[in-house]
């Protein structure tokens, strides 16, 4: 079973946070991890730090000062060990704007970081891994976030 770990801060949504540990609990029965942003940078929790980091929706510009460039870094080198980001809606625009969307992917509507409330339809399929994690126990979990 992959370690998960949900962000949660300032610049994360409440509402955005508890779906998520809802959603783990309840649809993949483990509850996940949570980490503050103070906490991603310090040596001895990023070296810890495995399987699946979850940035949840919320307020994109402070999300993004709320994480520092030494905390985006540390979220770097997180996935340069071999660890998996999950963004939800500003957690992927700040995962594009990391430069860390595999070549596959890409943005088509980034105008989040210029303001807040815009609504999107968006699609996402699970690759094999995911998949796996998720067949484990139910159904991908049917989950709306606005």
């Amino acid at each position: 079973m992959i370690e998960v770990t949900i962000l949660e801060g300032d610049g994360c949504c409440p509402a955005s946070v508890l779906v998520l540990v809802t959603t783990f609990t309840q649809m993949v029965c483990f509850r996940p991890k949570m980490i503050t942003t103070v906490n991603i940078a310090s040596d001895k929790f990023s070296q810890k730090l495995k399987g699946l980091v979850v940035i949840p929706g919320g307020e994109p510009k402070q999300l993004f000062r709320e994480l520092g460039k030494n905390r985006r870094t540390a979220l770097k080198e997180f996935v340069q060990r071999g660890g998996k980001l999950l963004g939800i809606c500003a957690g992927a625009c700040l995962i594009s704007d990391m430069n860390l969307l595999p070549s596959s992917m890409k943005v088509v509507n980034d105008n989040m970081w210029a303001s807040s409330g815009i609504a999107a339809s968006v699609e996402a399929k699970l690759n094999a891994p995911s998949a796996e994690l998720f067949s484990a126990h139910r159904a991908p979990p049917q989950t709306t976030h606005q």
